[in-house]
């Protein structure tokens, strides 16, 4: 009957239909993965233009407190004193505040023992309370003499001169806030060769940002900072409740606050070494307490590249799934994902380079495939149920 389809029409009309969703698709995860690629020539450019820090051998007119909270780490406290021993700074212009936040191990022993034989001025504190390490932080910061804090944690080593690289910073600029490069040492599974290569990406990318005027992310095993000005800037008022948060919640209050006088230290001497993570289930939970502030923030921004990085991550899984499948417009699908990859890896390439790492293509590509999962799952796991960190539960 006239005005009516027939069962041929519908038919032959439904190819048409499904392969103009799949095109709508693809357009859409074209544009998306096209956004990320721009985002990744930005953090090449904001890295190439993060100049190397100058080396400083002139005279100390500061002094520094590196303060360092610590929960039963009887095993890296040996390697942490030594590596602090062995600073060409000059002694008498640091101090070392060790704060114990209720160790039930043999942590109070060693540091005692060690105490005898520093040459530096060495001081242990004890919390009062079970509240955690910003409050750690906040109790050796209150009992310090330095006019800059250095903060660090109790499983990290360093080079002999890595507090004459911070030093440049504050006898040499009007800086107010330093953060400085983490990388893992002594890789040698699988699992702990990846997760160099993911720790890099962020290194590099807080890096990169902060260069841009852009902050986004920090590392408190490596950050520094002038004491009256973290006080001005009322510390960790405001997150205290929360578990992690201790390093990015103070930068972006630096940062609202002085401006363009936070930094990244780009000087190889100024890494910090610690262990990866040796089973699935220690580094699940350190990544969910990472995850989980991000729901803290009450910046617009950092919200909304939050969830694009969410968005981006979904979009590469299903671009890699039509691709695989050969549907839609996969040629200009491929073009762009290929150029992400490329993108990528020279920006890691570089990152790793300066971190005195070797680009291991095969875990490279390992990870395009599974790190895109990895971000999905943290990303919902951080908004449910408690996590556990140095025996507690949050």
């Amino acid at each position: 009957m006239a005005g009516q389809y027939s069962c041929t029409d519908y038919c032959r009309s439904t190819p048409d239909l499904e392969n103009e969703t799949k095109s709508t698709m693809t357009f859409s995860l074209i544009i998306i993965i096209l956004i990320y690629c721009i985002l990744l020539m930005l953090l090449n450019i904001g890295w190439a233009i993060n100049k190397q820090t100058p080396s400083f051998q002139g005279e100390i007119s500061q002094y520094y407190s590196i303060v360092i909270p610590f929960r039963n780490e009887q095993d890296n406290l040996h390697n942490l004193l030594w590596s602090i021993q062995k600073q060409s700074f000059p002694g008498n212009a640091y101090e070392v505040i060790l704060v114990n936040d209720h160790s039930n191990d043999s942590s109070v022993e060693i540091i005692k023992e060690f105490e005898q034989k520093a040459s530096f001025s060495l001081t242990l504190l004890h919390l009062e309370e079970v509240l955690g390490k910003k409050q750690a932080l906040a109790k050796g910061i209150l009992t310090s003499k330095g006019s800059v804090i250095v903060t660090t944690d109790a499983d990290c080593t360093f080079g002999a001169n890595w507090l004459w690289s911070i030093a440049a910073f504050y006898e040499d600029s009007d800086a107010q806030m330093v953060t400085g490069p983490v990388t893992f040492e002594k890789e040698s599974t699988f699992f702990e060769k990846l997760q160099t290569i993911e720790f890099a990406s962020l290194i590099g990318t807080g890096a990169a940002s902060l260069a841009l005027k852009m902050p986004n992310m920090c590392n408190g095993a490596n950050l520094s900072f002038r004491k009256s000005s973290f006080f001005e800037v009322e510390g960790y008022k405001g997150n205290e409740e929360i578990a992690s948060g201790d390093d990015e919640f103070l930068m972006h209050k630096f940062w609202e606050a002085y401006g363009g006088k936070v930094y990244f230290n780009k000087s190889k001497d100024s890494t910090v070494y610690t262990q990866a993570h040796q089973t699935w289930r220690g580094f699940f939970q350190q990544r969910k307490r990472w995850a989980s502030k991000w729901k803290h923030y009450s910046s617009i921004k950092t919200t909304l590249l939050a969830v694009f990085v969410l968005l981006f991550n979904l979009s590469f899984i299903m671009a890699i799934g039509l691709l695989l499948r050969g549907v839609g417009n996969y040629i200009d699908l491929l073009v762009v994902v290929t150029l992400k990859v490329i993108l990528e890896a020279i920006f890691l390439y570089k990152v790793l380079n300066f971190l005195n790492k070797k680009m291991n293509w095969m875990y490279f590509i390992f990870l395009q495939f599974t790190y895109p999962f990895y971000v999905i799952i943290f990303g919902i796991a951080a908004n449910f149920g408690k996590y556990r960190w140095k025996g507690r539960k949050h």
